[in-house]
């Protein structure tokens, strides 16, 4: 079995497109497990110093990501298809239907689609030990494997990368990809950033 880390934001679109092409990597090998991992951008972006911290904030903070991850996580704890179904229409509902997910009348609409038993989810959505688990997350990202941003691939043998696609593989393309990632990820240690050119107009 393989089994990688992968460190995610919602409001990411990289991470966005991770999530479709691994759950075509998952289809096609079942052995394949995927742990996702909260990293928010939001935490990153905010410019406030390292001792700010997105999740210790006041409830009434206006954030615009926080909810979806902490949804994320309350899903998270149901685990299997109803899990993966609510991972999918979350990164959708952002980046193909362009809806935020700060409102909880729009996360617990894809909760309750997603198959979702809709008294733990929102039993767990208000948890203070689920907002706890987004912080613990992020700060082990960074602290253990340097992750700076969505998509971050943790291989089972520690090595990671950041991995910035512009469009979801094909389907014929999900399992080579990944190991082409992971190869990278554990033997090249020493490479820190491809990059391609832009080539404009």
């Amino acid at each position: 079995m393989t089994d990688i880390d992968v460190y995610f934001d919602y409001l990411c679109p990289f991470a966005w497109r991770s999530i479709a092409w691994l759950d075509e990597a998952q289809r096609q090998d079942p052995d394949l497990q995927v742990n996702w991992r909260c990293f928010s951008i939001e935490q990153v972006n905010a410019g406030l110093g390292p001792e700010w911290k997105l999740w210790e904030q006041p409830a009434e903070y206006p954030s615009y990501g926080l909810l979806g991850l902490r949804a994320g996580v309350a899903a998270r704890r149901q685990g299997g298809a109803p899990f993966l179904a609510f991972h999918k229409a979350a990164g959708g509902a952002r980046h193909v239907q362009k809806r935020t997910l700060t409102r909880r009348a729009t996360i617990a609409e894809m909760a309750r689609e997603a198959g979702l038993d809709m008294d733990r989810f929102l039993r767990d959505l208000d948890d203070p030990h689920t907002l706890a688990e987004v912080g613990r997350e992020h700060e082990q990202g960074v602290h253990l494997f340097g992750v700076f941003g969505t998509p971050t691939i943790v291989t089972p043998r520690g090595g990671a990368l950041y991995v910035q696609l512009d469009d979801i593989p094909g389907p014929e393309q999900a399992l080579p990809l990944l190991a082409d990632v992971l190869r990278y990820a554990d033997d090249r240690p020493f490479i820190q950033e491809i990059k391609r050119p832009w080539m404009g107009d």
